[in-house]
């Protein structure tokens, strides 16, 4: 299998702000033959996302 791959991430983006333009850019990306997706949910020491082992760890819920 041939891995043609892509990262996203929110530096100068904001595909991964929404779950419609999250669902948009991954239409995008299969018509184009992308088959494999690496979401860069860890930016400048904090998540993308609640979590609750970050806000133990760091005093830091989220982004």
């Amino acid at each position: 299998m041939e891995v043609r791959g892509v990262w996203l991430t929110n530096t100068d983006s904001r595909v991964l702000y929404s779950r419609q333009t999250i669902a948009e850019a991954m239409g995008f990306l299969a018509e184009t033959g992308f088959n494999v997706v690496f979401p860069v949910v860890w930016n400048k020491g904090v998540t993308l996302y609640r979590s609750q082992v970050m806000a133990q760890t760091f005093g830091v819920e989220i982004d």
